[in-house]
């Protein structure tokens, strides 16, 4: 499987994300398939935006990427942190990976999962924020948990300024 680095856009939506919540997001360095240039929609937001928790990748209290997938094996991934276990995986522990100076718990998350719904998982805690990286298993779980491992692997956390 092919994978390519991000463009320096996504970086700029990732360190926006931060300054907005005040806490590291995680950003990815690589994506699988020929991703072009990946950036978080541009959500208009009306009134004050300096008051507004719903722009781009902000949703709310926390940062949720979902880039899109050209198809092939990897159809869905979500690269996600907040202050709180948002995550609504159900699913059952069965690995772990490192994440920078952290472990990563991997999930295989079943339909009652919502926006993880049959991925696999991996979610972490670095100083009390949650991160979660998951990819979408349309056949072979070992694919997905490999892609989900490299992903993690090459997640940087940015700091707000």
């Amino acid at each position: 499987m092919a994978w390519t680095a991000v463009g320096e856009g996504i970086l700029e939506d990732c360190q926006d994300a931060a300054d907005l919540l005040g806490f590291p997001v995680p950003c990815p360095s690589l994506l699988p398939g020929e991703t072009q240039d990946v950036r978080c929609p541009k959500v208009a937001v009306a009134g004050d935006a300096s008051t507004a928790r719903h722009r781009g990748c902000v949703w709310g209290e926390g940062f949720h990427l979902v880039p899109p997938m050209p198809g092939g094996e990897v159809t869905h991934i979500v690269i996600s942190g907040g202050r709180s276990r948002f995550t609504d995986c159900d699913g059952t522990e069965f690995d772990v990976v490192p994440a920078g100076e952290a472990e990563a718990t991997l999930y295989e998350c079943s339909e009652l999962g919502g926006l993880h719904a049959y991925h696999v998982l991996a979610l972490w805690d670095v100083d009390g924020v949650w991160y979660a990286v998951s990819s979408h298993v349309n056949e072979d779980r070992g694919v997905h948990e490999e892609i989900v491992s490299r992903l993690v692997d090459g997640v940087h956390l940015v700091p707000p300024r």
